[in-house]
């Protein structure tokens, strides 16, 4: 019984760390690509409307289907043992 808590929680920082790591890196290539376009889109674009798009997309849902959906599917692995 305890084990098998201790092995969740191990499970469970996993996955939440595996999803911290891929919403780090796509925000990173992210802003990599906005910093290199062309300096005409930048002279069109507001900085406000870029910057908010940006860390809207990366911190809205997506990031919570990468953490969820490989949990979810552990999970359902993790009970046939």
């Amino acid at each position: 019984m305890v084990t098998g808590l201790v092995l969740q929680g191990l499970l469970s920082y996993t996955v939440q760390s595996a999803g911290q790591l891929m919403t780090a890196r796509i925000r990173s290539d992210l802003f990599d690509h906005a910093l290199g376009l062309d300096l005409r889109f930048h002279l069109r674009t507001p900085v406000g409307l870029l910057l908010t798009r940006l860390t809207s997309d990366v911190g809205g849902k997506w990031p919570k289907c990468l953490a969820t959906a490989p949990a979810a599917c552990w999970r359902s692995w993790w009970r046939c043992w």
